[in-house]
Order: C-alpha cells, then structure tokens, then sequence
C-alpha cells in the first residue's frame, strides 16, 4: 500500500469519526428533549470523565462543562472511527456496515459494563436504558457508512490506483506479418 492511500484511510477513518460523532451526539440530545430531560445530564457524565465526578453535582451549566464533554466525545469518536476504518478497510460495504453495528455494540458493552463499574460509575445506571446500546450501534453505522463513503470517493480520485512496474515488448513485423483488414 502507498503512503498515499494509507494517508486517504487514515484521512477518512478521522471524517468519519468525526461525522459519526456528530450524528451520535445530535441523536443524544434530541432523544433527551424528546424524554423531558436535560441534555446536560449526559454532558456532565461525559465531562466528568475529564473534569471529576464533582462535575456531577450542582446546579451550574458552565461552558466547561459542556468543553470538557464535546472534547471527551470527540477525541473517543475520532479514535472509535480510526478502529473502525482499520477493521473494514478491505471489506465490502455490506461486511463494513456490520462490522459498524458490531462495533459499536462492543464499545458499549466493553464501556458500559467493563470500564465504567471500576472506573466511572455514574455510568453504571445507562447501560440499562434502551437507547444506550442503540445509539452506540448507530454512531458505528453511521462511522462505517462514512468512511465507505469517503474511501469510495478517495478510490474515484484515484488514491487506490497502484502503479506496477511492467515491462512492454515492442513487438516487430515485418511487410508480411500485417494482419488483413477482414480479419
């Protein structure tokens, strides 16, 4: 594989991390209105990771807060993109969006049940809610879907094109080994 290409993969896993991301987050937030709660509870468990679980208390709705949980968000979606493009680099975009859903369900069982009961237990009690698992399984189709999307694009322009040396043979004829035109 060139640098080039592994640049382009590399370029789309961060995009579609990214994009995935944002699709998660905006999910988040209107399933929250849409339940009469507050986006800031799930903005506080996540700047809590970064900021302590003091975070958790109190009435205040800083800016820091709501920093402190986008920077969190985002540096894990940009990570959980890169896994995602390296897992489905090769793949079919059928096998890429099943592995999108499949990772994104890992992520929440690892998170959610492994990390989170040792080191973040405020976590602990949305890993029983409904929409916990299915927002991770959609911010890894949406990450699979984008990333074979930009890959497809990054193939058009020509970034997946190999050059192979070859070696041409100039073929000689001579006056009688001209092919008929009927033929």
């Amino acid at each position: 594989m060139s640098p080039a290409t592994r640049f382009a993969d590399w370029k789309a896993g961060l995009c579609a991390g990214l994009i995935a991301g944002l699709i998660d987050q905006g999910l988040l937030i209107l399933l929250m209105l849409a339940q009469g709660a507050s986006p800031w509870i799930a903005s506080r468990a996540t700047a809590a990771i970064l900021l302590g679980p003091g975070v958790l208390e109190g009435p205040e709705r800083g800016g820091s807060i709501l920093a402190a949980a986008f920077v969190v968000h985002f540096a894990l979606s940009l990570v959980y993109g890169l896994v995602i493009a390296a897992l489905i680099r090769q793949r079919s975009a059928g096998e890429g969006i099943a592995i999108g859903i499949a990772f994104g369900l890992a992520v929440w069982v690892l998170n959610y049940f492994v990390v989170a009961p040792s080191a973040f237990p405020w976590f602990v009690p949305m890993r029983a809610a409904p929409m916990t698992p299915a927002l991770h399984a959609v911010f890894g189709l949406a990450a699979a879907g984008a990333y074979l999307a930009l890959r497809t694009s990054e193939r058009r322009r020509g970034f997946e094109r190999r050059h192979v040396p070859r070696k041409v043979t100039v073929e000689r004829r001579g006056f009688d080994d001209r092919r008929s035109l009927a033929a």
